[in-house]
């Protein structure tokens, strides 16, 4: 799945994400579908996209929080529609204190899915998408797994770029590094989508499906950077096409239906990043 990225948001580690999710909502697209892990569970952020008209799916938390989403755990439905409102509570006080102008008791018609994976597990998805015979309720485990393309995404950034790894100690310096890791890899997710294809078609006869090796081609994108940008479109195009050429020799097997227990680990504050101890010591 192709990912690119179009809009960041760059914040402390003393604000929450749920918090800015909240003030970018007043801009979405209203052609578009916004697909939320846990993290995003709120029926507040449901009120913005019912205010804003545009469409979400929220994956909610079925361990606490919503009596509505633990009572839908328990019953035996597949889905139900119901009319939400907006009360009192952490979500609307947030959304007061952002400035976001919330209506109090406000009433909004959300649908509730209930998602049975493989092992067992129930999972449930809030969603706008209220229409049955347009959005049966098979789709919803399909469109909710688009996701993982996000998922795949900051792992490419994490751990074949590095992202992590900066070469300055001020704000501009650091942010430059940032934005220099997010247009590499928007520059490398096309050469992979264009690529895709003949990849395909070469290993067709594989017993995995196959795709491109991210970390290997990161390292053969950094020699044609500076044609990429720099040079005329003429010398742009031919190296394009070379590029083209090169990327599909350089694969790896794709196995998505392992089924790996997910391992939960605590992320403690102190230890989200990586710090210079050396420049801690100095300071």
């Amino acid at each position: 799945m192709l990912v690119i990225i179009n809009d960041i948001t760059f914040h402390t580690q003393n604000s929450s994400e749920i918090a800015h999710a909240y003030q970018l909502v007043p801009g979405a697209d209203r052609d578009a579908v916004y697909l939320y892990d846990r993290l995003y569970a709120s029926f507040a952020l449901a009120y913005l996209h019912d205010r804003r008209g545009s469409d979400y799916v929220i994956r909610m938390k079925t361990d606490g929080g919503s009596t509505l989403v633990k009572d839908f755990v328990q019953s035996a439905d597949k889905e139900c529609i119901v009319t939400s409102r907006l009360r009192t509570g952490r979500g609307y006080n947030k959304l007061k204190e952002l400035g976001l102008r919330p209506g109090r008791n406000s009433p909004f018609r959300v649908r509730l899915v209930r998602v049975e994976l493989e092992d067992g597990t129930v999972e449930v998805l809030l969603t706008s998408l209220t229409d049955r015979r347009r959005y049966p309720h098979g789709v919803f485990k399909w469109l909710y797994g688009k996701r993982w393309g996000v998922e795949t995404a900051i792992f490419t950034l994490k751990s074949f770029l590095q992202l992590t790894l900066i070469s300055a100690y001020t704000q501009p310096g650091v942010e430059q590094d940032l934005w220099a890791s997010f247009a590499f890899y928007n520059q490398q997710s096309v050469l992979v989508a264009a690529s895709e294809e003949k990849v395909r078609q070469a290993t067709a006869h594989r017993e995995y499906a196959y795709r491109i090796n991210r970390n290997v081609t990161a390292g053969m994108l950094q020699r044609f950077l500076y044609h990429i940008y720099l040079d005329g479109p003429a010398t742009w195009r031919r190296k394009m096409l070379v590029l083209l050429e090169l990327m599909p020799r350089y694969t790896e097997p794709y196995r998505p239906d392992r089924n790996r227990a997910r391992e939960r680990k605590i992320m403690r504050m102190n230890n989200r990043h990586i710090h210079d101890r050396r420049r801690q010591q100095r300071s």
